[in-house]
């Protein structure tokens, strides 16, 4: 059977990657909501649409790795990213939409995105909501 909606909620997830063969079409959605997500994270072009809301970023300590790449545009609401943890994504045409996230404890807006730490990777797009 062909995957069509992943949903994951209330739950640690140690490492999160899809290596991008998943073979879906763009009505297929991956929802993660209320985690805590620990070192890399990724997630394939397989998704239509990604939705990361109400959950935490951490980074591992020792781990070279503490990042969230994205091969498909990404939604992420009420985030909380921790001191180091990187944004990045595989090609100029992805981007993120933060709406209310915070980033080490101070919320992120457009007038202080590229001040107050978060590491978004050369042509990472991230756009502010809220």
């Amino acid at each position: 059977s062909v995957l069509k909606k992943l949903y994951l909620e209330s739950m640690l997830i140690q490492k999160l990657e899809s290596d991008g063969t998943i073979d879906v079409s763009d009505e297929n959605k991956l929802t993660i909501n209320n985690a805590v997500i620990n070192g890399w994270a990724s997630f394939g072009s397989g998704f239509g649409k990604v939705e990361i809301s109400n959950s935490t970023f951490r980074c591992v300590d020792g781990s070279e790795f503490n990042g969230l790449r994205a091969y498909t545009k990404a939604d992420l609401i009420n985030c909380e990213f921790a001191t180091g943890f990187t944004l990045d994504t595989s090609s100029d045409a992805i981007f993120y939409n933060l709406t209310n996230c915070t980033y080490n404890g101070v919320k992120i807006t457009n007038g202080n995105v590229d001040s107050i730490g978060i590491k978004a990777e050369a042509g990472v797009k991230i756009y502010i909501k809220g």
